[in-house]
């Protein structure tokens, strides 16, 4: 079978959107579970492309480097990636994460280099609306952006000029942390009809809270994002099927997955009157920085 196709089709039976996510800088880990033995053999295979352009790339932390999207022929064929899919797939949408992971473009001067990740998102939105065109019904555009206006600005991220000039349907902020402002990207988005949605990394969560996918732990979360006025929330990382489900599969599974979790987040009246907790950020990262916007060293205690 076509794993997509089928994806689309069971989807779209189900009444659900399905969407189609690419990250846009991926640290190539094979298609194994990072912690088995042979996937970090996968680790150690240079990506072809990138070895065969190694001036496509940012050298940063990850030591196959990064694309760098300043470089022109880093967006043509990126963007190339996204109509090979657009153009095959029924999908609903393609989600963009500029999250996971950083940098895109040259450290230290990306907001002057904004507009190369701009153009991008210009093409990226033509595309998608000239197959829309075709089918005759919209293909959406999501980001996934740092936490605060502040963060995409130093990611290069320029997101008032995405809302401006109608780049994008979705922004969806945040990754693991808990603090989330979303007053100020709804100033920043102005009057531009793009829907806010805080994200909650439930495997990679803030410090102090590392696996923690719990009910009481979330209704508060998002809880707060709600009533802060987000127009919906994201979430990561979450396991959506059974322990049962997991083990017929052979996959691992967390011991703590709650099944009511999908179904009660969503809103003020599905978390209203349940059992909630409020957990304060924890200062520092989850474990060392790998680019996914998870320090809060800087914050004090409001």
């Amino acid at each position: 079978i076509d794993y997509f196709d089928e994806l689309i089709r069971q989807g779209h039976k189900r009444g659900k959107e399905i969407w189609w996510g690419l990250r846009m800088n991926e640290v190539e880990r094979g298609h194994l579970c990072v912690y088995d033995i042979k996937a970090f053999a996968e680790m150690k295979k240079r990506n072809p492309v990138k070895a065969a352009h190694p001036d496509w790339l940012i050298r940063s932390w990850w030591w196959q480097g990064f694309w760098n999207y300043a470089v022109k022929e880093v967006r043509d064929y990126r963007l190339s990636i996204v109509r090979e899919v657009a153009e095959q797939y029924d999908f609903d949408g393609v989600h963009l994460d500029y999250l996971r992971h950083t940098p895109h473009l040259p450290p230290g001067k990306q907001w002057e280099n904004r507009e190369h990740l701009t153009g991008f998102m210009r093409d990226v939105r033509s595309l998608l609306q000239s197959q829309a065109a075709k089918r005759s019904r919209p293909f959406l555009l999501a980001a996934r952006v740092p936490d605060s206006v502040e963060g995409c600005h130093t990611d290069g991220l320029d997101i008032e000029t995405w809302a401006r000039e109608g780049l994008v349907d979705v922004l969806i902020f945040g990754t693991r942390t808990i603090n989330v402002d979303v007053a100020s990207f709804r100033k920043a988005v102005a009057d531009a009809p793009v829907k806010l949605l805080p994200s909650f990394d439930c495997f990679h969560a803030t410090d102090g809270y590392h696996g923690d996918q719990s009910l009481d732990l979330l209704c508060g979360v998002f809880g707060n994002y709600l009533h802060q006025g987000a127009d919906g929330v994201g979430i990561f990382n979450n396991p959506a099927g059974s322990a049962e489900h997991a083990k017929k599969l052979g996959l691992s599974q967390q011991a703590n997955y709650d099944p009511e979790i999908l179904t009660t987040i969503g809103s003020l009246k599905t978390i209203g009157g349940r059992a909630r907790y409020y957990p304060i950020e924890r200062r520092g990262s989850y474990a060392h920085n790998e680019g996914h916007g998870s320090s809060n060293n800087d914050a004090p205690l409001p």
